[in-house]
């Protein structure tokens, strides 16, 4: 599991990465992916993500806002395992995340389901 990261008078982030099956880990977000949390995020979370050689399935269930920069992030991690033959699935993003999703076709990057089942459907294929 990844600690908290929080600074002073700035939105908190929360991260927990866990083992999920013999093939996958389960990312969770909660908080968020603005400026200020996806920076504290970018120097951490992309390696230990990548170096964990497993498929990831990301629950942004509880992340309420997702800026620029967190955009960047996702991509980032996307790009980071895709290059290990790895794969990113993302799901449970409530609608204004959603919505940021669509505006900027992220789903075509990175596939994004409503539920983790569907997730790891989408893994075992």
């Amino acid at each position: 599991m990844i600690a908290p990261v929080e600074q002073p008078h700035q939105s908190k982030v929360d991260i927990q990465l866990a083992e999920i099956g013999q093939t996958a880990n389960r990312l969770i977000l909660r908080g968020r992916l603005d400026s200020t949390g996806a920076g504290l995020l970018d120097q951490t979370l992309p390696a230990a993500v990548v170096e964990t050689d497993r498929d990831i399935v990301a629950d942004l269930s509880a992340v309420c806002f997702v800026g620029s920069r967190g955009i960047r992030l996702l991509i980032s991690l996307a790009r980071g395992l895709q290059k290990k033959g790895l794969r990113f699935v993302i799901y449970g993003l409530q609608p204004p995340v959603h919505d940021v999703f669509e505006s900027v076709s992220l789903s075509e990057l990175i596939p994004v389901t409503t539920t983790e089942a569907e997730a790891l459907s989408l893994l075992a294929e």
